[in-house]
């Protein structure tokens, strides 16, 4: 089981965003705004949701 945590990531419009994952890995909520740079969208995880949990930044692959 891991640490629950927050994924930062780019989806497929070109902004970013961010979805908070429980220990059991389920998804809990998502943004339902995309930011423009990665920093604004850390500023509204932090800011806006004050929270402890690490952030993970993921990436796709090149090969998808």
């Amino acid at each position: 089981m891991t640490a629950a945590h927050v994924e930062l990531y780019v989806g497929e419009d070109g902004d970013w965003y961010f979805r908070f994952v429980a220990d059991n890995g389920e998804q809990i909520t998502r943004s339902s705004e995309g930011y423009r740079n990665r920093g604004d969208a850390v500023e509204a995880i932090l800011l806006a949701h004050g929270i402890g949990a690490p952030i993970v930044e993921v990436r796709e692959a090149d090969d998808g």
